[in-house]
């Protein structure tokens, strides 16, 4: 086998923090991300793969949360979505 994966990965994102009270805030965000991935190369001695190119975009979102119980202590929470790369 001779295979050769390759990916670009780009990506922006935009997040921003909102105080609800002195000890209370809550997160926002979002990531836009963009994917290139080529497959190419050859499976054994006589039989060659077709090379492929496949292309994605799409949205993850996040949020989270914060309390501060004492000076020193805060509570925290988190939750976002993540995706799971894929080849060709």
């Amino acid at each position: 086998r001779n295979l050769d994966f390759a990916n670009v990965n780009s990506a922006a994102f935009l997040e921003n923090i909102f105080h609800i009270t002195d000890k209370f805030l809550v997160t926002g965000g979002v990531r836009l991300e963009n994917i290139s991935s080529t497959m190419e190369g050859q499976f054994n001695a006589t039989s060659n793969l077709t090379p492929a190119t496949r292309k994605r975009n799409f949205l993850l979102f996040g949020a989270g949360a914060e309390y501060k119980i004492t000076p020193t202590t805060k509570f925290y929470s988190n939750i976002s979505q993540a995706y799971r790369p894929v080849l060709i």
